[in-house]
């Protein structure tokens, strides 16, 4: 199961030596609860493979319908509650000074932009992962 991503492998663009390259792949959680694993094949802009597999080991758990709606009105709720009060502790953050600037950083480094990664870090008093999630769930 490729869990929605590429059959044709994973395009990278060419790049010159020592540049970086930042690639990202949108996936789909298997319906099925159980331990799932998709393997994928990097390939050069004319579908030449190179370089060792990558992969996602993806572990879904069973959830309950209700947990599911609960989880649900819960980060709808504190989302727009947290909303109200970014903008003031997002330009806290932007600062290098502040405790959150490690988090930030980290974020950043996952290909997230800037004003979005301090916007979640404020939303969510500067808890990397709950930033993290908040991302994900919004885009």
């Amino acid at each position: 199961d490729r869990m929605g991503g590429p059959k044709e492998g994973i395009e990278v663009p060419a790049v010159a030596a020592g540049e970086t390259v930042n690639i990202t792949l949108e996936l789909t959680a298997p319906n099925t609860p159980g331990r799932h694993v998709s393997y994928w094949r990097l390939v050069d802009p004319e579908g030449t493979r190179f370089g060792h597999r990558v992969w996602a080991d993806v572990m879904v758990h069973a959830v309950e319908e209700e947990e599911v709606e609960a989880a649900s009105t819960t980060t709808s709720a504190s989302t727009a509650a947290a909303a109200e009060e970014t903008t003031d502790a997002a330009a806290a953050v932007a600062d290098d000074e502040t405790p959150f600037a490690a988090q930030r950083d980290q974020l950043m480094a996952m290909g997230f932009d800037r004003e979005v990664v301090l916007n979640a870090l404020a939303a969510t008093s500067g808890d990397a992962a709950a930033a993290f999630e908040l991302m994900i769930n919004n885009q």
